[in-house]
């Protein structure tokens, strides 16, 4: 029979499946953060991070590649790839041939498909509000 006690349970083991636990409140754990017995797990850098956290800034050096990368990448895309499929002097003629309701009707359009894209991130990550969906 002691075997067989040695299986169940005891009330305070940390199952929140046993019965003496269903009171014992259970700290929440930012996603992605990994809690530490002992530990505070509000206080984890995951939890500070989802909680809006100031950040360390990037080192000059890392900013500096950052903008590289992105001022290449434009570089590729807009001045090797698209002039093969796309006549540049044709998107300006069509550009100035809008009228302002045209261009306002685009403007609205645009704002709106920003909107529901960021509304997709927050749908997707819990604490993210939907004014940081739209920045991701």
């Amino acid at each position: 029979m002691a075997a067989d006690d040695a299986l169940t349970p005891a009330a305070g083991d940390g199952d929140p499946g046993t019965p003496g636990d269903a009171a014992a409140p259970v700290p929440p754990v930012a996603p992605g953060a990994t809690a530490v017995e002992g530990e505070d797990p509000t206080t984890t850098a995951g939890a500070q991070a989802s909680a809006g956290a100031p950040t360390t800034m990037p080192s000059r050096r890392t900013a500096l590649i950052r903008a590289g990368a992105i001022l290449a990448i434009l570089f590729v895309v807009f001045g090797l790839i698209l002039p093969r499929f796309v006549d540049y002097e044709e998107v300006f003629k069509a550009l100035a041939a809008l009228t302002p309701p045209q261009i306002l009707i685009m403007t609205i359009l645009g704002i709106i498909a920003w909107s529901v894209g960021g509304k997709r991130f927050t749908a997707r990550r819990a604490g993210i509000t939907p004014l940081r969906g739209m920045e991701s």
